[in-house]
């Protein structure tokens, strides 16, 4: 109990999200093994546990890892041996404005985007563009003598931030990255995440010591270079690339949802917004933001193809259904 407490008492607020995350993942890994399911547990809180032992910044660090988000930061966390660090960059690069993304008007004009179009918690939004420049110039300022990480899968997001790190990184002589998702897709067949966050840590450690690494080329700086010079607002990852593409292109799969759903149930009335995201995300074969999905809702709505009933504060607040049905 003791150390459960110490670890309550330093953890923070994202760390806490990531753990919860990936305890609700053991969970669903375990849930007709109660037993099974504590040992994971109790091993998460002791690794996390010696983790905080080897946070000191007065260690001298030999690795960094780079990812696409809070689940997979929390879950290597775990896995990671000491000296090692792990920097989580925006996971939702697959949609939000990304010209000149790595220079500061770049990071000003997401900000500002998202301020006017997506439901954030205020203060990430706050602090959105000063986190995201503290953590370009931690990247930065990584010794040329200690090795890089990045990992990443084959969704927009991660590739697209996989671009965008190597070209802030072009010129660090030590640069790899691992393709988690391919990776635990090549070690066990059966399973397939979209995306890193989906992927267990038992496999991330299985992952980091026996995964091929591949060495960053040109081609990916050159790649974000024509990325980040460009005006779209949504990216999708098709055949291998990052494509641009229209930013109403998922609203007739999303309208279709909500038929489905209302057809299913018999009943033509409200559905919660929530409900119709979970669906919309769960029937897609690749990975798109809930930010994102809630975003072109709000938009149906107020171009008048769908009605609301509620206040579009947030997902859960709110539901809807097509402009006049009955």
């Amino acid at each position: 109990m003791k150390k459960t407490i110490e670890i309550m008492k330093k953890m923070g607020d994202k760390d806490a999200k990531s753990m919860l995350k990936i305890i609700f993942l053991m969970l669903d890994q375990s849930e007709d093994q109660p037993e099974a399911f504590q040992q994971h547990v109790q091993k998460c809180r002791d690794d996390y546990w010696e983790m905080l032992k080897h946070q000191d910044s007065s260690i001298e660090l030999i690795h960094s890892h780079i990812v696409f988000g809070d689940s997979i930061a929390g879950a290597l966390k775990q896995v990671l041996p000491p000296k090692h660090e792990v920097i989580s960059i925006d996971n939702r690069l697959d949609f939000g404005p990304i010209w000149d993304l790595h220079v500061s008007e770049g990071v000003k004009k997401r900000k500002q985007w998202l301020f006017n179009n997506i439901n954030m918690d205020e203060e990430e939004l706050f602090n959105y563009e000063d986190l995201f420049i503290k953590k370009l110039n931690r990247i930065r300022n990584i010794p040329n003598d200690r090795p890089v990480t990045v990992w990443y899968g084959d969704n927009a997001f991660e590739q697209t931030g996989l671009r965008f790190v190597h070209y802030i990184l072009e010129h660090h002589p030590s640069v790899d990255a691992i393709n988690a998702t391919q990776a635990l897709h090549n070690m066990s067949p059966d399973r397939k995440s979209l995306h890193t966050g989906e992927i267990h840590p038992r496999h991330l450690e299985r992952i980091l010591n026996d995964a091929k690494r591949q060495r960053l080329g040109e081609r990916w700086s050159v790649d974000w270079k024509a990325l980040s010079q460009t005006k779209g607002i949504l990216r999708f990852w098709k055949d291998g690339d990052i494509v641009p593409v229209p930013e109403d292109a998922l609203d007739t799969f999303i309208l279709r949802t909500l038929d489905n759903i209302q057809r299913q149930s018999g009943s033509y009335d409200f559905i919660k917004s929530a409900r119709l995201i979970g669906e919309v995300m769960g029937t897609l074969d690749h990975v798109v933001n809930d930010s994102f999905l809630e975003f072109r809702i709000r938009t149906l709505i107020y171009d008048g193809i769908l009605e609301i009933r509620g206040v579009p504060r947030a997902m859960r607040f709110y539901e809807v259904r097509r402009k006049g049905t009955n």
